[in-house]
């Protein structure tokens, strides 16, 4: 996910049943998606394509992997932007053979000019699938631009239909073979039809003169082939059955044993299986014992193909031998992951002769786990091995950790109880130093094991864990604390609970942090105003400033160009409640009311995308890699960008990824990003609990050229040219 945030990217919601929680978020997934994939497909039906892009894209993230989604968005970029359609297409591809997949990419590079490419994937539709009457027209077109002597293509039920450019004599031949023609007045071009056993040959060449017709040699095992599965069962024998090169076409099977032999046609759509790519239309068939006769010698159930299914040949069997699948091997609810590597590989941990850096972290994601990706990329850099700690849950309710290592993955460990076999372990890398980046989640004992390694240890500040139990400094009304005296502390975490997952009081907190910083090498934070607060917490303690990025390196974003239109604004990140999703609403809430021409695109996630986008002026892109951030951001054509955050934050990889798209960002002037904003003059700062309807107004002026909201005094504002 393209979180930005750098704080857990739970984005500090309350506590609840894993499971509870686990089962609802996959429901409000689900639901999310289909309402995305029918409004892509809508749009798509109505011939808005730009519209349709822009809500297939956001199935495409919410839903990553699933082709079925990636196709149609491929679908809605075709004459839109081709060059993005036919790496669409292409990534489809690369995981199923799917006929309208190289269909689209036909069309995608034959109207981006690519003639040959358009050819190359045109010969996959028709060599290795069965005809279809929407392939003619972009073949002749094809044929014609590349000098071909025509195309040819091979029907379901063994025709190969030759459509030559001009008039040219055609000779088809199956398996080196010839084949016989019978002419169609009714039809343009040749038709051929083949022997009943056509499926089981090799090769079928369409020539004029030497020169093959686009689709020859035709492939009729492939075009013939039957995919399935089939298993005995009380009743008699079930399975599934498809043409994957004739998706459309009802398979029809060959039930036999020695003494008689039955078809029957599997018709019955069915979703329940599995790994079959986009468009597969799988059919269910079942046939009783008492329908085949000789049930008790071996049958086979094969495709017109000749091939068994898989599960084929199968024998009836007495009734007590017939049970309910097995479950998969490891699928025990009691199976558990392994928690010991065999000695030898415990050996070679040990005998590598590099020195080891120990980075420990929760496991909520975040801009967390990127800072520790940068960390690995950094030690590796320098010849260590970077040995990452996470934690976990065990069944029991208690707490494990997990060693990560590209060279011993998987290994864990079950705190405090097995403290000291993860000292020895770690002991035996050859550490040098730990950094602690994150505690949450982790058992309270990992302080120690840190201590126990005897190596200089940093401690970094990527949020206000260290005493604040509600991480984030975010009190009632979900608004900024304040950062008030511990006995206000105490009753706010009393009132609206913490975030740490641990029974620790705040004064225990502090007492505990204030121990454990003293004896770090170093206590480091992205930016001064995170070390101010660090500071005043524990007075006495010395920070380090070093920033997570450079932002002199980053190109200046250029002014805001007038606005004569509707003004749209770009959120990025993971918008949690900290991260200002209220402040979000509120402002599309009044937008709406209001009938301001203001709305608000967000590069990422929310907490409800639904609540929001129900407003009717906010759309969710949905979550990115961080490597997309820039490109996404730009594609929204924003006119500038809202950082709607409530907490000071630590730093905010959003801010970056915001002025590396070249948008100017207007945020309230709380921590590190108004420290930058300030510093850089990219941007605007906006008081803390400034109402929405102020914020509106403001972001609409801005837009237009001007502001009516009084500059603070220690705002570095330039006014957009």
């Amino acid at each position: 996910m393209g979180c930005t945030d750098n704080s857990p990217a739970s984005t500090l919601m309350p506590a609840s049943s894993p499971m509870n929680v686990e089962t609802s978020e996959r429901a409000r997934q689900t639901r999310l998606v289909q309402n995305a994939v029918a409004r892509g497909q809508a749009a798509l039906a109505a011939g808005a394509r730009i519209e349709a892009s822009r809500w297939l894209d956001r199935a495409r993230r919410l839903a990553p992997g699933n082709d079925t989604i990636t196709l149609l968005l491929a679908s809605a970029a075709i004459g839109v932007d081709n060059e993005r359609a036919t790496s669409l297409f292409t990534e489809v591809l690369a995981a199923a053979d799917v006929c309208d997949a190289w269909l689209g990419l036909a069309t995608a590079r034959f109207l981006a000019g690519d003639l040959s490419g358009a050819r190359s994937a045109l010969h996959q539709v028709l060599g290795r699938h069965a005809l279809r009457a929407d392939v003619a027209t972009l073949a002749d077109q094809v044929a014609r631009a590349t000098g071909a002597p025509g195309w040819c293509g091979l029907t379901s039920d063994g025709v190969v239909i030759a459509q030559p450019v001009g008039q040219r004599e055609i000779d088809v031949r199956i398996d080196g073979r010839p084949s016989f023609s019978r002419d169609d007045p009714a039809r343009p071009g040749h038709e051929f039809l083949l022997p009943s056993t056509w499926r089981r040959s090799r090769r079928v060449t369409v020539v004029s003169g030497k020169q093959h017709l686009i689709g020859s040699p035709l492939s009729p095992g492939r075009i013939g082939r039957i995919d399935g599965f089939v298993e005995a069962w009380e009743n008699g024998i079930r399975g599934w059955a498809w043409c994957p090169a004739d998706p459309d076409t009802d398979p029809t099977l060959t039930i036999g044993t020695s003494r008689a032999r039955k078809e029957i046609i599997a018709t019955e759509p069915t979703s329940s299986v599995p790994g079959l790519g986009p468009l597969a239309r799988p059919r269910l068939f079942s046939v009783p014992w008492a329908d085949l006769r000789g049930h008790n010698a071996t049958i086979h159930v094969r495709g017109r193909d000749g091939r068994d299914l898989p599960g084929s040949p199968l024998a009836r069997l007495p009734r007590d031998e017939i049970a309910t699948p097995k479950a998969r091997t490891g699928s025990r609810p009691d199976a558990r992951p392994q928690r010991r590597r065999p000695a030898a590989g415990q050996e070679r941990w040990r005998t590598d002769a590099r020195e080891a850096a120990i980075l420990v972290t929760h496991d909520d994601g975040g801009g967390v786990e990127r800072r520790i990706e940068a960390a690995i990329a950094f030690h590796q850099a320098r010849g260590r091995r970077a040995v990452v700690l996470r934690p976990g849950k065990l069944p029991n309710g208690g707490t494990e950790v997990r060693v990560d290592s590209p060279s011993f993955p998987n290994l864990r460990f079950e705190l405090p109880r097995e403290q000291p076999a993860l000292l020895r372990l770690l002991r035996g890398v050859k550490p040098v130093e730990v950094e602690l980046h994150h505690f949450l989640n982790h058992d309270p004992s990992v302080f120690q094991v840190i201590r126990d390694l005897g190596v200089p240890y940093d401690a970094h500040t990527h949020d206000y864990a260290w005493f604040c139990p509600r991480i984030a400094l975010v009190g009632r009304h979900d608004r900024y604390c304040g950062e008030p005296e511990q006995a206000a502390c105490e009753a706010c975490v009393a009132d609206l609970g913490s975030y740490l997952h641990e029974d620790i009081t705040v004064p225990a907190l502090r007492d505990r942090s204030r121990e454990f910083l003293c004896g770090a090498r170093r206590v480091i934070a992205p930016s001064q105003d995170a070390a101010d607060r660090m500071a005043r917490h524990f007075p006495g303690l010395p920070v380090t400033v070093i920033p997570h990025e450079d932002d002199d390196a980053v190109a200046e974003p250029p002014p805001i160009l007038r606005v004569d239109g509707p003004v749209r604004i770009c959120v990025a990140g993971a918008i949690g409640l900290h991260k200002g999703f209220h402040v979000l609403l509120d402002c599309a809430l009044d937008a709406s009311k209001r009938g301001l021409d203001l709305t608000f695109v967000v590069a990422g996630t929310t907490i409800d995308d639904q609540r929001l986008m129900d407003t009717g002026r906010v759309f969710v892109t949905g979550p990115y890699k961080p490597s997309e951030a820039v490109a996404l951001i730009r594609a929204q054509r924003a006119a500038l960008a809202l950082l709607p955050s409530i907490w000071p934050e630590t730093w905010c990889l959003g801010l970056t990824e915001l002025w590396r798209a070249g948008l100017l960002v207007a945020a309230f002037d709380i921590g590190a990003p108004a420290e930058r904003i300030r510093r850089t003059g990219r941007g605007f700062l906006l008081p803390l609990g400034l109402p929405a309807s102020a914020i509106n107004d403001t972001l609409s002026l801005l837009a237009t050229g001007r502001s009516l909201l009084p500059i603070r005094g220690s705002s570095a504002y330039k006014a957009p040219g």
